[in-house]
């Protein structure tokens, strides 16, 4: 079972993802140190917290980039990115696709 504070903070990543989310601010939310938020986040979910938030984020903008006629700039603000070229290289490192050519090869329409 999960200790309240991380399924807090889970859910607080989640409905936070347009914002900057940064160790500090998390483990300081939960009252914790960063170092034993970072170490039970990993040894829970298998990934660290920065992956956590990408990859979060990353789904997010896969959505929207299916459902929505929102350009991929707007997209990549939306979804918490502080920059083009950095939603550009996230996005490719997880799904091994531009989000140009995940929105072409994806549509249904």
């Amino acid at each position: 079972m999960l200790p309240e504070w991380f399924r807090e903070a889970l859910s607080y990543i989640n409905d936070h993802l347009d914002q900057p989310l940064e160790l500090g601010t998390l483990a300081g939310r939960a009252a914790i140190s960063p170092a034993h938020f970072s170490r039970v986040f990993k040894q829970r979910l298998g990934m660290n917290v920065t992956d956590y938030i990408a990859t979060k984020r990353i789904f997010a903008a896969k959505d929207s980039l299916l459902q929505s006629s929102y350009t991929i700039e707007q997209i990549a603000m939306a979804c918490g990115f502080e920059s083009l070229p950095h939603f550009y290289r996230t996005f490719k490192r997880i799904t091994s696709m531009t989000p140009a050519a995940y929105r072409k090869s994806n549509r249904a329409y």
